[in-house]
């Protein structure tokens, strides 16, 4: 059994998603207060008949449609959370900053680290 401990007083925001774009390619993650947060990634078109954003439900299980639902650790300002890929575990730190998340994503099976920054987007 995994272990939630509440994200508020965090500075995020639960009534909407944080997106990363690339192109048409857009990273989703969304926050639940109660201590998780869901990530998909994927094309996304204006107009595109499925929302990716409709797949992220606080109960979303890891696996299906390329969906991560993790649980988030708060320690001081930062917020920390891993995802399972098929090749290995991806680690994300980051930060708060208004409408902005800023992680440090980390890939154990690349070794790759890259900055990236989450935009909010309201419901």
């Amino acid at each position: 059994m995994v272990n939630l401990h509440t994200l508020a007083g965090t500075g995020l925001k639960f009534n909407g998603v944080y997106d990363n774009v690339r192109g048409d390619i857009h990273y989703y993650m969304r926050f639940f207060e109660r201590g998780n947060v869901v990530l998909i990634a994927g094309w996304q078109k204006p107009g595109d008949p499925v929302d990716l954003r409709s797949f992220l439900r606080q109960d979303a299980q890891s696996g299906e449609n390329n969906l991560h639902n993790t649980p988030v650790e708060q320690r001081n300002d930062s917020l920390f959370f891993t995802t399972m890929a098929p090749r290995g575990a991806i680690t994300y730190a980051g930060v708060v900053d208004g409408d902005t998340l800023r992680f440090l994503k980390h890939s154990m099976v690349t070794r790759k680290r890259s900055v990236v920054n989450y935009h909010f987007i309201p419901d």
